[in-house]
């Protein structure tokens, strides 16, 4: 059931570009309006890529998970 009053979630992350084996730091902030409480939140950070050889193709993996 969905409540009437908003969950406000921000993420951020301390840079744009990470070195591989880096840690990547998250902030996040939670504004949680609502009547409900919240019993799980999972962050990823995904990867992007575009490649270009023979075809244009575009691939996207998960570099880092946490559930909490």
């Amino acid at each position: 059931m969905l409540s009437s009053h908003p969950l406000l979630v921000e993420a951020n992350l301390d840079k744009g570009t990470y070195s591989h084996g880096e840690p990547i730091k998250v902030n996040i902030s939670i504004a949680n309006r609502s009547s409900k409480t919240v019993k799980k939140i999972r962050v990823q950070v995904r990867q992007f890529a575009s490649i270009c050889l023979f075809a244009q193709s575009e691939y996207k993996c998960v570099v880092a998970q946490v559930d909490s």
